[in-house]
């Protein structure tokens, strides 16, 4: 009889049990209250850290969406020598949030729930003209931060192997008032004045990538 074959020592793999995630969609977002304009169009990337099987992630994300032209006329002149004006204004609004969501990482088709809280600037760029055609005005911008909080839902489908998904989700966001009053120019009388609340809902539709191996199962006996 030969010797037995000494038996080998197979060290299980070793896996890291920190994983990420990654988001980039494009989303419609409803325009903030008192705007009058159009539906907002934005894009959002996301990442995102988690551990194990834990069905708990944090991270953060960059919004950025431009809401359009609104047009709106107002009268500068006292009540006897009215003067009307157009006030023409195209708005872009930028949020970077911190988010939690609440998701099972490692199954094909991946619900979430999601917190958000974080800060938006908006951007105005607004011109004035004088109804009657009396002139009008350069295209000023002007900027206002407030703050972002809401919550949201949405799920993860499987699209290419199981680590890349279709991803589509609603948000809902409420935010404080964005105000700014100054004049059209140094030396005019004509003062241009906007206050608005900046609560949104998007919704959005893009592709969400997970990093990292689900962690080994324990050996058998």
């Amino acid at each position: 009889m030969g010797a037995e074959a000494p038996a080998l020592d197979v060290k299980p793999e070793s896996r890291s049990l920190l994983r990420g995630d990654v988001e980039l969609v494009g989303f419609v977002a409803t325009p903030f209250e008192g705007l009058g304009g159009s539906l907002g169009l934005g894009w959002r990337m996301l990442m995102g850290l988690g551990w194990g099987k834990i069905p708990l992630s944090v991270g953060f994300d960059f919004q950025s969406a431009y809401f359009g032209e609104a047009t709106s006329r107002t009268n500068v002149g006292a009540w006897n020598y009215p003067l009307f004006v157009d006030k023409t204004r195209h708005d872009k609004a930028y949020f970077i949030d911190a988010y939690v969501r609440l998701q099972p990482p490692y199954w094909s088709v991946r619900p979430y729930i999601e917190a958000i809280a974080g800060a938006k600037l908006l951007q105005t760029d607004y011109s004035v003209a004088f109804v009657g055609g009396v002139g009008s005005t350069d295209t000023v911008s002007d900027h206002a931060w407030t703050y972002t909080a809401g919550g949201g839902t949405g799920v993860d489908l499987p699209v290419l192997g199981p680590s890349v998904y279709l991803t589509l989700g609603v948000r809902l966001l409420a935010g404080g008032h964005a105000s700014y009053t100054r004049p059209v120019s140094p030396d005019s009388d004509v003062v241009v004045h906007y206050r608005t609340v900046t609560s949104t809902v998007l919704f959005a539709l893009g592709l969400s990538g997970r990093f990292g191996k689900p962690p080994a199962a324990p050996a058998s006996e």
